[in-house]
């Protein structure tokens, strides 16, 4: 209790299918990008956090219509199967948690209130200071 949150929120949700379209390596690490096109891109951020196949990884940047990015370092490499992937392999993807509590907050308020007066009315409630 009292520490600070550090690192990524997963859920182990999987929120669409992914597909590997390229696999480059540069620099020691290898940069994944999938498409993924059954996830709304609001679910992922510059930086933010995407979990592929439970694997919470950070974003290189916005998606593109190439889709995502990814980096790995040789930490994550030597201990998951990321390294295994190729061109066409499917994965399980989740977006970034907080940006989809936005994002659900974000249309809740676009849509306005969900309770009016007149659904008040017609479920047998009156108006304060009416009699019937």
């Amino acid at each position: 209790a009292g520490d600070a949150l550090d690192g990524h929120l997963v859920q182990g949700h999987v929120d669409a299918v992914g597909v590997l379209r390229r696999a480059a390596r540069a620099d020691g690490q290898l940069r994944l990008t999938f498409a993924a096109p059954d996830l709304p891109d609001a679910w992922l951020l510059p930086k933010g956090s995407v979990a592929v196949d439970g694997v919470s990884l950070t974003l290189d940047a916005a998606p593109s219509a190439a889709g995502f990015t990814v980096s790995l370092i040789p930490h994550t490499l030597q201990w998951s199967v990321f390294g295994d992937l190729r061109p066409g392999d499917r994965v399980n993807v989740e977006g970034d948690v907080l940006a989809k509590g936005a994002a659900a907050r974000a249309a809740a308020a676009a849509a306005g209130p969900s309770l009016t007066v007149p659904d008040i009315l017609a479920r047998g409630f009156r108006r304060a200071g009416r009699r019937r």
